[in-house]
């Protein structure tokens, strides 16, 4: 039996009160709503890839940037 239904089982034995009692606290564990980034977030982001596009300006394939690093590793 797995874990799934033996939870089903014992919840089939519960009284409603005692059911309404672990509903309410299973409701309660749910995770926190994510953060919001802000405007200065934003644009400190914008400013690093900015910064990081001035030096590596041409796209390459996941390939060539490993490749890269793998020749940097031999070094």
């Amino acid at each position: 039996m797995s874990a799934t239904e033996q939870l089903l089982e014992r919840f089939t034995r519960l009284t409603e009160a005692d059911a309404t009692a672990a509903l309410d606290w299973i409701e309660q564990q749910r995770p926190p709503e994510p953060k919001r980034v802000g405007e200065a977030e934003l644009r400190k982001m914008d400013e690093a890839l900015g910064f990081a596009r001035t030096y590596r300006s041409e796209t390459r394939t996941t390939a060539e940037w490993m490749k890269e690093l793998r020749e940097g590793e031999a070094d």
